[in-house]
């Protein structure tokens, strides 16, 4: 079976998988560190020839057999929304000129009484 630029063979079953998988998809065994194992032969990463473990690089066709793994994932960070409001339902404060517009009035009002009582 032909593998893409972006695979590699697992070290511990030969099954082709992607270059940045961690774990081997069949066999389920790691592949970050074949130094681990308790296995004295692995497979090339490359070609798929089995070869000692300790073997740097594979005597049948010369690849290094460090593969690089993919960084591990950081979860993304969960922000909180924002409660949404409702314009239709806050009450809107009144501004300083209607405040003083407001209070000029009642005052008037207040005065012409005061006057109407006292002549």
């Amino acid at each position: 079976m032909a593998k893409a630029a972006n695979e590699v063979h697992c070290f511990f079953c030969g099954t082709i998988i992607k270059k940045t998988d961690s774990v081997c998809s069949t066999c389920g065994k790691n592949q970050g560190d074949r130094s681990t194992t308790a296995e004295a032969e692995v497979y090339c990463a490359y070609c798929g020839t089995f070869i000692s473990k300790n073997e740097q690089t594979c005597p049948s066709c010369g690849s290094s057999q460090t593969v690089e793994l993919a960084p591990p994932v950081k979860p993304a960070a969960t922000v909180e929304p924002k409660p949404t409001i409702d314009p239709s339902t806050t009450k809107k404060k009144p501004s300083a000129l209607r405040s003083t517009i407001i209070s000029i009035i009642v005052g008037l009002i207040v005065f012409f009484i005061l006057q109407f009582f006292f002549e």
